[in-house]
């Protein structure tokens, strides 16, 4: 659900509706940061979200460069595989 499901969703509603929305009503600077922050926002614990924020200007520049869902929905999912896998496999590095 995480790596594959959840990227898609949002993508859809974050890049798809909310930021295409805001842009078509504001600067696009503007509708990518509000977007951004609410995107982070809606991932709650302070650190994600943060990280959160950042990683969705970058994924809404690439759908800006890109014209498409695609190159985010695919970043998206890398993003949160990596993120899986390290949760997966950090405590099986772990000494003691």
């Amino acid at each position: 659900m995480t790596v594959l499901i959840t990227p898609v969703v949002e993508e859809i509603f974050f890049r798809g509706f909310l930021f295409q929305w805001m842009a078509s009503r504001h600067r696009l600077w503007l509708a990518a940061l509000i977007s951004s922050v609410m995107f982070g926002a809606s991932h709650i614990i302070p650190p994600q979200t943060i990280s959160a924020a950042i990683m969705s200007l970058l994924i809404t520049y690439l759908f800006v460069a890109s014209k498409s869902l695609w190159p985010p929905i695919v970043c998206h999912i890398v993003s949160n595989l990596l993120s899986v896998s390290g949760n997966l496999f950090i405590p099986l590095l772990e000494v003691g």
